[in-house]
């Protein structure tokens, strides 16, 4: 179980370093996508968007210095779920 996290060929660490690249890449992408093509948003919803990007930010640095496999295992089983749901309302909303 110690080399699980070789399946695709990157060490762990190196893979979570290219998956936090990519999700923030994805972020500011989204970021300049709105600004351009769409309104606006208001200085509220831009700043609880800063909030919530520092708190997640935040807690992501603390977690890694005692993350295990298995709390990893626990925090896939607890946030995967949230993510398809806050993505299902992004097509919902984007498609009504």
């Amino acid at each position: 179980m110690r080399d699980a996290g070789k399946a695709m060929g990157h060490q762990p660490q190196r893979a979570y370093a290219f998956a936090s690249v990519g999700v923030a890449a994805a972020a500011w992408a989204a970021i300049a996508t709105r600004l351009t093509f769409l309104a606006t948003p208001s200085l509220s919803s831009m700043l609880l968007a800063f909030y919530e990007f520092g708190l997640i930010t935040i807690v992501a640095l603390v977690g890694s210095t005692f993350l295990s496999e298995r709390l990893n295992r626990v925090v896939n089983l607890v946030v995967a779920p949230g993510l398809v749901a806050v993505g299902l309302r992004f097509i919902i909303v984007a498609l009504g």
